[in-house]
C-alpha cells in the first residue's frame, strides 16, 4: 500500500495503536505479565483490548521497535497517527514493586518511547489522538506535531471546541478536519477548519464536481497563508458564545501580513435559524491602531445589512 501510494504520488500514513493488545493474540499469550491487570480479577476488555505495561523497560523496547520497524520497513512512510483508546482497567503493573507510582511511571514509559521515536525520526508529522481529545497536554507535545481535538467533527460545534482550545494551545497544534459530519456546505466545513492544520477526512467520489473544485482551490489558498495561522499572532475579534458570529484573526510578526478567520454561527443551533455573514472590506483607520472590518449578508440568505464591527488591537 505504501509503494503503491507513492507511485500515485500520494504520501502514506498509518493510524496506530501501540499501548494496545488483544487478548487472542500471540504477544499476549507469549508475554502476560507486560499487560496492565489485576493478578485475582478477570480481565475487563474495551473494544476487546487491554493495555500494554509501559512502566516496564521491555514492553517500552517492544512498543518502540513495533514503530521502527514501520519506518524502516517503509522508507516512503510519511505520517504517523497515534491513538490509545483503551480505558485501564483494574490496574496494576506486574513490573513494579510499588503499585501507588503505576500511572506516573507509565507516562513516563511513554515519553521514553516516544522521545526514541521522535529522535530518531525527527521531522516526520506525528499526531496525538485518545478517545477524541482524551490525551491533549504539553507534555506529549514535545514528541507530536499536533493533536486530534475531538472525535465530534461536526462543524458548528468545532467552531466552540476551537475556541476553546485557543486559550491554551497554538494553532499550529490542533488537527481539524472536514468531514461529512453536518448538514452545512463545504465551504462553512473548510473555513471552520482552517482555524488550526487544516485536513480532509471525506470520501473525495462522494463530492460534487463543483465542491471537489472548491476544496482543491481551498487548500492552495491555505498553503498560502497557513504559515500566518500556524506562527502569527492571534486575536479574538467575536467570541461565539456571545454572539452569532465567531471571527479571529491571524497576523505575522512585522504585521506586514493579516489574515482573518471568519466562521458563521447558527442562530439557535438550527439550520432553519442560520444567519451568514462574509467578510467584505478590510479598511485600515490611519492612525488609530484599528482595523474596521465590514459584514455584508450573502444576498440569497439575508436581505438586511448587519453593522460593521471594529476591533481593537
Amino acid at each position: 500500500m505504501v509503494k503503491e501510494a507513492a507511485n500515485n504520488q500520494v504520501k502514506f500514513g498509518i493510524w496506530i495503536e501501540p499501548e494496545m493488545v488483544n487478548p487472542k493474540s500471540e504477544l499476549y499469550e507469549q508475554h502476560p505479565d507486560w499487560v496492565v491487570k489485576q493478578p485475582q480479577r478477570a480481565e475487563h476488555y474495551f473494544r476487546n483490548q487491554l493495555v500494554l505495561d509501559l512502566s516496564n523497560p521491555k514492553v517500552q523496547d517492544f512498543v518502540f521497535k513495533v514503530v521502527d520497524d514501520l519506518f524502516t520497513q517503509n522508507g516512503e512512510l510519511a505520517y504517523i497517527k497515534w491513538d490509545c483508546n483503551a480505558v485501564i482497567y483494574n490496574a496494576h503493573s506486574a513490573y513494579l514493586k510499588n503499585q501507588s507510582h503505576f500511572y506516573v511511571e507509565y507516562m513516563h514509559g511513554l515519553y521514553a518511547v516516544l522521545k526514541k521515536i521522535r529522535s530518531k525520526y525527527p521531522t516526520v508529522p506525528m499526531m496525538l489522538c485518545s478517545g477524541g481529545g482524551g490525551r491533549v497536554d504539553y507534555g506529549a507535545l514535545e514528541y507530536f506535531t499536533e493533536f486530534w481535538p475531538s472525535d465530534n467533527t461536526d462543524p458548528l460545534e468545532r467552531i466552540f471546541m476551537q475556541w476553546e482550545y485557543s486559550y491554551f494551545y497554538p494553532a499550529i497544534t490542533s488537527a481539524n478536519h472536514v468531514t461529512d459530519w453536518g448538514k452545512q456546505p463545504i465551504k462553512f466545513r473548510t473555513d471552520v477548519a482552517m482555524m488550526g492544520k487544516l485536513g480532509f477526512d471525506i470520501v473525495v467520489k462522494h463530492l460534487s464536481e463543483k465542491d471537489l473544485q472548491y476544496c482543491q482551490n481551498a487548500i492552495k489558498q491555505y498553503n498560502s497563508f497557513k504559515d500566518i495561522v500556524w506562527w502569527g499572532k492571534q486575536y479574538r475579534l467575536a467570541n461565539p458564545s456571545e454572539g452569532d458570529i465567531a471571527s479571529m484573526a491571524y497576523i505575522n510578526e512585522d504585521r506586514s501580513r493579516e489574515l482573518f478567520s471568519i466562521t458563521w454561527l447558527i442562530t439557535a443551533m438550527a439550520p432553519e435559524a442560520s444567519t451568514l455573514f462574509a467578510l467584505k472590506v478590510l479598511t485600515p483607520l490611519q492612525n488609530t491602531g484599528l482595523l474596521k472590518f465590514v459584514y455584508t449578508p450573502e444576498p440569497k440568505l439575508l436581505s438586511t445589512n448587519p453593522k460593521p464591527t471594529v476591533a481593537n488591537f
